[in-house]
């Protein structure tokens, strides 16, 4: 009678451990796994292209990650250049910038961002443009139909300070680093070339 209540004592005893032990993983896994990458995005090197996942082991990060505190994470849907990605939220219109080389969020306030340079966007609303720099400050307003010419998805029509714009079918220069008109939007479409001799006339090359 005593072995047997003994072998029920041992068995009842090494279940509870058992339960112990998987309660003990199953924490260990809620704290250093789902805790630890909940609400982030990490940013990965996917063979020479930018790839976002969620961390399986914190050891795999290269550049950085994005908290989304308590909201749920955007998602990856392009990289821009090597410092940049735009992000994006189901049924949502707006995007995000960020960098990802620093891990800070730009802008959420617009539907697209193109790059000037590391320092200078051309940002999409409502089917009209401005441009902000890297800090997500406004430096031209966003009440312009056209910001630079788009050949093949590549930004043209600008040099290193100045850019071409359209407003109300019609076509001048601004400074995309300052804001500043340089040719009012007086120009008709047949005086792009025009305008583009303009811009080649400052001490840099047209891009």
């Amino acid at each position: 009678m005593k072995k047997h209540n003994f072998g029920r004592i041992l068995w009842v005893t090494s279940l509870f451990l058992l339960l112990i032990e998987i309660l003990f993983m199953v924490m260990d896994y809620k704290i250093n796994y789902q805790y630890l990458t909940k609400n982030e995005l990490y940013f990965y090197e996917c063979e020479g292209n930018l790839c976002v996942s969620e961390a399986q082991e914190k050891k795999n990060l290269i550049y950085s990650k994005y908290d989304c505190g308590e909201k749920e994470c955007p998602f990856y849907k392009k990289s821009i250049d090597s410092n940049y990605v735009i992000l994006e939220y189901n049924n949502s219109n707006k995007t995000l910038l960020f960098n990802y080389r620093t891990g800070k969020m730009i802008s959420n306030s617009y539907e697209d961002y193109i790059v000037i340079d590391q320092d200078h966007f051309v940002v999409t609303l409502n089917a009209k443009q401005g441009i902000i720099d890297s800090t997500g400050k406004n430096i031209v307003p966003v009440t312009y139909n056209q910001i630079g010419i788009l050949n093949n998805n590549l930004l043209q029509g600008y040099n290193f300070q100045n850019i071409i714009v359209k407003k109300d079918n019609q076509y001048g220069i601004l400074s995309y680093k300052t804001g500043t008109i340089i040719e009012k939007t007086e120009y008709q479409e047949g005086d792009l070339n025009l305008l583009l001799e303009k811009l080649k006339e400052e001490p840099s090359s047209n891009n």
